[in-house]
């Protein structure tokens, strides 16, 4: 399958090409519905349009209609031959014979390339940039990113991990059990660490009209934990289901092999080194690092209704 693809004539399978080609055009002109998605994407275009994280994976309507049977295949047999390719596999077999499989039919050049996947540390927005959009939509959807500074290799694996796990990750979050819970402002909310942009998101569903308020609700706890304003419980709960969902990873064979993947290119550490690790992080650790959070984008997709734009 991977050297010998269904082609005749130097291009793709007329048939399976229009298959995949349907599908993937309706996901392009569906993005927009998934309102969530499209949001975040839509703060991320306005935070640095040029920068690779603002660039959707679904990709363009533009470029898609390029793509011919001839060009995706002349494109893809150069991404077998110049690519980095490496081979995972999981299962229940004998490693020897395993391997000699994979030496006899994938003629891969055996090359070990260390790669720096992260990118460099983008300046920080002096003061926070604000965009509205307004769409026919029942709920509103809030994006925000936040940039962070450098920071040492412990502080980037550990210590942003459980800042963000207090921040908005669980239902004991911060943000959940103010904005959500005793506010009772959010259809949901939470924080999501993108570590190779440097990014901290914050995303929630609400009404257009509570707008303002939230967003100050969300700058006061991440101002509160800048003075402390955490516990020791707190921050064991974060440990403790920092390590729940570590032993869960073990459970499911694609989790195990996006582990190793992550292991090879990121340079993250196994399960083990990290469960110990996030231990060591400290109420010090977290409050020092508060204070290289900065929020650079705030994006509402503020929605409206027919009768209100009439």
């Amino acid at each position: 399958m991977v050297f010998h693809p269904n082609v005749e004539k130097l291009r793709f399978d007329q048939e399976s090409f229009d298959v995949v080609r349907n599908n993937i055009e309706t996901e392009i002109k569906s993005f927009k519905e998934n309102t969530e998605s499209y949001s975040i994407m839509r703060m991320f275009e306005n935070m640095d349009s040029k920068a690779p994280f603002s660039y959707r994976m679904i990709g363009y309507y533009e470029d898609f209609e390029k793509i011919t049977p001839e060009n995706l295949y002349t494109y893809y047999k150069d991404f077998i031959r110049n690519n980095i390719i490496d081979i995972y596999v999981i299962g229940d077999f004998d490693n020897n014979q395993m391997e000699s499989l994979i030496e006899k039919n994938f003629k891969f050049y055996n090359l070990h390339t260390q790669i720096n996947p992260y990118l460099e540390v983008p300046k920080i927005r002096r003061r926070e940039q604000k965009i509205i959009e307004t769409e026919e939509l029942s709920q509103s959807k809030l994006a925000i990113g936040c940039r962070y500074e450098p920071l040492e290799e412990f502080d980037l694996k550990y210590t942003l991990t459980l800042y963000n796990l207090i921040l908005g990750v669980s239902t004991n979050s911060k943000l959940f059990t103010v904005v959500r819970e005793k506010n009772s402002l959010a259809y949901y909310i939470y924080s999501r660490l993108s570590k190779l942009d440097h990014i901290l998101l914050i995303a929630s569903g609400i009404e257009a009209g509570d707008f303002e308020k939230t967003v100050h609700l969300i700058k006061e706890q991440m101002e509160a934990m800048k003075k402390g304003n955490f516990s020791e419980g707190d921050m064991q709960k974060a440990i403790t289901l920092f390590t729940s969902s570590l032993e869960q990873l073990e459970d499911n064979q694609y989790e195990i092999l996006e582990n190793y993947v992550s292991m090879q290119l990121l340079g993250i550490d196994t399960i083990e080194i990290r469960k110990e690790k996030i231990k060591e992080v400290t109420k010090e650790d977290l409050i020092k690092i508060t204070k290289k959070i900065k929020i650079d984008t705030i994006y509402l997709l503020k929605g409206e209704t027919k009768h209100e734009k009439n």
